[in-house]
Parts: structure tokens; sequence; C-alpha cells
């Protein structure tokens, strides 16, 4: 996306300027630190001093969630509306392709249950699909499918900024995904047809439909209040920050994009919390949401930097993690978790030209 010149409203560039630097510490940085380095307050100002350099004269804000030595920092820098409302932490974002590793857990708990076979063929589940037949579960997971990604379709892209209050099916999404455009089965290549398909599949072999397995596999174990897939039987209330996307709305605040929301299904359509993704985190790396020998198929990073729903990111100047980045209209982000420290770092960003994997590598650069 080509980065244009955005216009601020003057009511937010003082909000921006005035009170952008709102931080709130989780209850275990209550207290000063105890050693020779920053308190956790002075390490809360350094991620709001170091998230307003990065947003510049962008409109829109940042939400960072970051666990050190046990020790969890939570803050947010910027706008959350079109009307300058201070962006305060733990508010919900969309978190695109993050989404995929919600939806790698519950496609993993049903191959703990036995009910999925990694390396059947995706007819095994979906005898009627219309693409990737021969394709394995796990080829799915690993975007080995080969299958060409319908978001790069040219038709697609025209179809979903075109009306943006229309709902894309899941079928209406494969009937963009062109064969002259796809590799051999088995060929790396990222595309979130891999996980429209995925869903698809969880929903036949569980029996419900996709938020309904969400809330059943995790959000309702875990006790998670503020996640959910943004379909059209579950849309998002006032409490979603508002997003910019510059490149679809010049520079105002982007419109709700059903269209693009629904297109983006089990791809990419999360919706979610900083804290929530945080316990998320830990549940998966604990073996509270699958196995421990599921948690080691989904973390084996292959030469490509993916394993299955999960992808390598450094979390220290000499050290990977594994996580996941996302993005869609109007919102960015980035989680990743060090499963030996557990150390994380989790960044949202409501203007898809704030990068929150970019902001995320200048936190992990600061002393």
């Amino acid at each position: 996306m080509h980065r244009r010149s955005v216009r601020l409203t003057s009511r937010v560039r003082r909000a921006i300027a005035a009170t952008s630097a709102f931080v709130t510490l989780a209850a275990a940085c209550g207290s000063a630190s105890t050693g020779s380095g920053p308190t956790s307050q002075e390490f809360a100002a350094t991620l709001v001093a170091t998230a307003e350099e990065f947003i510049g004269d962008e409109p829109g804000g940042v939400d960072m969630l970051v666990r050190y030595q046990d020790e969890v920092t939570v803050a947010a820098a910027g706008v959350a509306d079109a009307e300058g409302t201070v962006l305060e932490p733990g508010r919900p974002f969309r978190v695109g392709s993050i989404s995929k590793t919600f939806v790698a857990t519950m496609i993993m708990q049903l191959v703990d249950e036995d009910r999925i076979d990694l390396d059947a063929a995706l007819t095994t589940y979906l005898p009627d699909t219309s693409v990737g037949a021969e394709v394995t579960i796990r080829q799915l997971l690993s975007h080995h499918s080969g299958l060409a990604n319908y978001t790069d379709d040219d038709s697609f892209a025209v179809d979903a900024v075109a009306d943006p209050r229309r709902v894309f099916s899941p079928v209406e999404i494969l009937g963009y995904v062109r064969p002259a455009d796809s590799r051999p089965v088995g060929t790396f290549g990222y595309a979130n047809t891999n996980y429209v398909l995925l869903g698809q599949v969880l929903e036949a072999v569980g029996g419900v439909d996709l938020n309904t397995a969400l809330s059943e596999r995790i959000t309702g174990p875990l006790g998670l209040t503020s996640t959910y897939f943004a379909t059209p039987d579950r849309r998002p209330g006032a409490e979603l920050v508002g997003g910019w996307s510059p490149g679809l709305s010049e520079g105002e605040l982007a419109a709700p994009y059903d269209s693009v929301a629904s297109a983006a299904w089990a791809a990419g359509a999360l919706v979610t919390t900083t804290s929530d993704v945080l316990a998320f985190l830990d549940a998966l790396v604990a073996g509270d949401l699958v196995s421990v020998a599921s948690f080691e198929v989904m973390s084996t990073i292959g030469p490509e930097g993916f394993g299955l729903g999960l992808v390598e990111l450094p979390v220290d100047d000499d050290q990977l993690g594994i996580g996941h980045d996302g993005s869609i209209p109007g919102y960015t982000s980035s989680m990743r978790i060090d499963p030996r420290t557990n150390d994380a770092l989790i960044v949202f960003t409501n203007n898809d030209v704030l990068i929150a994997g970019d902001l995320g590598r200048r936190i992990l650069a600061l002393d």
C-alpha cells in the first residue's frame, strides 16, 4: 500500500498533542522496581514516548502490552476515533491474521480428539469443496497448499471496496481463487485461502459455527470476554476502536467495510484485546488448549519461518519466539511470546500504515 499524506482534524491534533499518553499498569506493575533498572512507570513512559514518535502526524494510535521477567506493562498512545477520544489500553481492535493462530489451535484440538488427521486430504472433511480437494490439513495450516491467495485477486479487491456493506460467504470468497494463479501442492505461499478452508473444516467437523466453536473451545474456558470473529451475526459495537486506512479513505476514518471483514472470516476477522491475546498465548504455551505433542507440532518452524498457525518472530536481540502478525483495513497487529521465558509483546494499531510489527521491533530495541 502506498503511503499517502493524511489530513488530521484540529481536534485530533490537539488530542494527540495534549493527551496521547494514557498509561495504566497491570497489578503486577503497581510498585517500583527494586533493582537497578527502570521502574515500571518509567518503562511505561518510555513505551508511550516511543509510540508517539512512531505515530508522528498520522491519525489513530497504538496499544501495547509487554511482559518481561514476569512483569507486565500496558500503555497506549494516540486516539481511538475521529472525535479524538484518547486511546486507553485494553480497547478491542480488529487484528487480522492473528485470527489464524486461534483457528489453528481449534483445528489441533480436533486432532487431539482424533476427529481430524493432519495428513488427510481436504475432501475427507469437505467432500464438495470447490478448491484444494487433495491438499492436506497440514499443508493448509502451514501454507504449503499451493493455492492462490484470494485477497490478491484484482476482482476481489474491486468487489470488496465497491460495496462496503456487502457480506461475502465462504463459498463466494473461494470463488476468487484462480487455478491459474496457484502453485504446485507442497509449495509454500502465504494465502488467506488456506484458513478460509480451515474455517469450513472446523464448522463441518465440529458441527457448530465459527464463533460458537471459538466460545466453546477457547474464549469460554479461558474466560475471555472481548474476543470473537466479526461476522454478520456478531458485529462489533461501539467498544471497537475506529480504524484509519489512508489507502481506502483518503485520511478520514475508514468505513466499517463489512465486506472486508466478512471476506476475511476465519483468516482474519478476529476482534480482541491485548490482555485476551496474552491469556490465549499463555494457555497455548502451557498446554491448556492443546496437547504437548500438538503444541510441539504447531511451534516447529519450517525453513520459511512458519509452523502451523504460528510464525517465528524475534523476542530479543538474540532470541526467537513464536506468534503472528496481522492486518486488515484500518488495523495492524503483532503478538509474540518466548515459550522458554514467557516474555511476551503484543502491539495493536488502528491505522494500517502504522505497522505493529515495526513498532514491536523498536520496543525490542529499547534498553
